[in-house]
Parts: C-alpha cells; sequence; structure tokens
C-alpha cells in the first residue's frame, strides 16, 4: 500500500492539474510510493474528466461547489486521507512549477521520525519570502527579531486583530506570513486538523491550519514537532487565490480561530506526553544572541528547562 497521500484541489484549471501530477510523477522515487487525491467542484466533473482519463489511478473526490466556501474541500482531503493506510499526506496546489527530485523518497526517510507519530514537515522554502529559520524555530521567532516585525505589520491587512496585546493574533500573522506552502503531516496528525476545520467555520487554507497546531503545541510543551522533510522546496505560480480567501474570512467576520488552535493543540499534548505531564509556558519574548548568527538553531534553553526539538545543534542560554 502506498505510504503516502498527495493531495490537490482543483477548480476550472485541469491543464494545469495534469501538468502538476506529471511533475510529480517525474520527480517521484518510486511512483508505488503514493496515491495522488483530487478533488474538485460537483459543476466541474466533466471539465476534469481528460485529467482522470490520463491519470485513472486518481481517487476522486466531489464535493458540492459553493462559491467562497473552501473547507468543506479541506475536509474532504481529510476524509479522504483517513480512509487509506498512508502514512503521510502531502498537500499541494495545482499550478506547480518545480518539484524536489526524489521527494517520496525524502519523505519517507522521515518516516516514525517520533514515536507517536504525531509530526509535520517543513522544507528549505524561499518562495514568497518564506524563512528557514522562523521554521526552526517553530513560527515563534523572538519580538525583538525582524521577522517578527515583519509579521506584526501585516496586522493593518485584517480587521480586528490587535497583535501587540493578544499573543495569538501575534501568531496567527506570523503563520500568515511563514508558514510551509505545502505541508505534510502524518495520519495522527490529520486527526486534529481535521477536528479544527469541523470546528470552526473559516475557509483558510490547510497549510495555517497545520502550522496553527504545530506552533501552539510548541508554545504549550516546548515540543518542535515542524521537522526539515527536504532541503529544497516545490514551487507554483502563486496566483493569490488562497491569499484572497483568507482575507475574505476575515471580511464575512468568520477569521480564524487560533483559540481553538490552543485547545487543540493541548489535547495533542496530552496524547503526546499523558495526563498530568504537559508543562504550560509561553516562549521568552528575548534571548541571548542575534539569530542570523545561528541559522540552525534548534535549542533555546529557558528557565534552565531545555526545550525538547527535533535536531539538537546547540544550546542558547538566556541571561
Amino acid at each position: 500500500m502506498a505510504e503516502i497521500v498527495l493531495s490537490i484541489l482543483s477548480r476550472s484549471r485541469p491543464e494545469l492539474t495534469a501538468a502538476a501530477i506529471k511533475l510529480m510523477y517525474d520527480g517521484c522515487y518510486d511512483p508505488n510510493n503514493f496515491e495522488i487525491h483530487l478533488v474538485i467542484d460537483s459543476d466541474q466533473i466533466e471539465l476534469y474528466a481528460p485529467v482522470l482519463k490520463k491519470y485513472p489511478q486518481i481517487k476522486l473526490g466531489v464535493v458540492e461547489h459553493q462559491k467562497g466556501n473552501l473547507r468543506r474541500c479541506f475536509i474532504k482531503q481529510l476524509e479522504m486521507f483517513r480512509e487509506t493506510s498512508a502514512y503521510f499526506m502531502l498537500t499541494l496546489a495545482d499550478d506547480m512549477t518545480a518539484v524536489v527530485k526524489n521527494w517520496d523518497r525524502m519523505l519517507l526517510s522521515k518516516k516514525g521520525y517520533f514515536k507517536d507519530d504525531m509530526f509535520t514537515l517543513y522544507s528549505n522554502c524561499r518562495e514568497c519570502f518564506r524563512s528557514t529559520e522562523v521554521m526552526q524555530l517553530c513560527y515563534c521567532p523572538p519580538q525583538h527579531s525582524t521577522f517578527y516585525n515583519r509579521a506584526i505589520d501585516r496586522a493593518s491587512g485584517f480587521a480586528g486583530l490587535d497583535p501587540k496585546n493578544n499573543p495569538l493574533d501575534a501568531d496567527f500573522l506570523m503563520l500568515y506570513e511563514f508558514c510551509e506552502l505545502f505541508p505534510v503531516h502524518t495520519y495522527k496528525f490529520a486527526k486534529y486538523v481535521e477536528l479544527a476545520y469541523k470546528q470552526s467555520q473559516h475557509a483558510i487554507g490547510i497549510d495555517i491550519v497545520i502550522a496553527s497546531l504545530v506552533q501552539q503545541l510548541y508554545r504549550l510543551t516546548g515540543e518542535n514537532r515542524l521537522v526539515l522533510g527536504w532541503e529544497d522546496n516545490f514551487r507554483h505560480i502563486n496566483n493569490n487565490f488562497f491569499d484572497a480567501c483568507i482575507r475574505g474570512s476575515f471580511k464575512q467576520r468568520t477569521p480564524f480561530d487560533m483559540k481553538l488552535s490552543r485547545a487543540l493543540a493541548a489535547d495533542m499534548a496530552k496524547e503526546i506526553l499523558g495526563p498530568g505531564k504537559q508543562v504550560s509556558y509561553s516562549l521568552p519574548a528575548t534571548y541571548a544572541g542575534n539569530m542570523q548568527e545561528y541559522p540552525a538553531l534548534r535549542k533555546i534553553v529557558i528557565e534552565d528547562s531545555m526545550i525538547k526539538t527535533n535536531q539538537p545543534l546547540g544550546n542558547i542560554s538566556n541571561s
């Protein structure tokens, strides 16, 4: 059985979808390592018939078309993943332009990275001004950093956000600015991603949902479950469609629910650490040293208690 589900959402772009699928096959190590799921709207089945004819092995998911509501599509992706016995789900856009060579082999090398199978992966992504340093810090850079200030400067574009007084608002803006564009997560992690959609009303992308859960788990426990998957990144056209969906959710007064992500992260912590064993704290606003001097930073000492992270490469102590 395939260990990886490659999941794509698409509307009105069958040619681009077919090209993206070809890229994934051309770049893979072994096509038997993965299966492809395609989620489309019910009014476009005929439009995508040529794609399905070219790639009959695709598993098709169909949802009722409802303009401006992608939430049902993300839930469908997750439901289809849950119906398989695959270990990883990789979410891609339908407008891919480049992929990592042997991406599937590299991904499978991370299987079982944590014994409890609760983790997500990131790439060495420089697309759309992403930062590997921020991902290494699980989207929690210190408040004095240029990364943090760049993110909170986006607050003016989202009605109701107050990052200076609400740390969760600041955390959301960090995700908006830096989250992994093509997230990979395990079957165990997917359970909480699905709950994040089913217990909310927004239509914000799965990339931000996944990032919010791993970020808030880090906030609560110090467990860094964001693991480097490959030292390159996929690329896509990026027509700002999903960015418009994010802004649209705020305009429709269905903003992203960071409190829900925090609550679900607390449940994740209980599953990982066991009841009564999780530690509750926030990461400090500052630490000794300069972030640019430590691009491979994995650990920060907090009150003489070392945070557990995925690849310990050095220590920095608070002064």
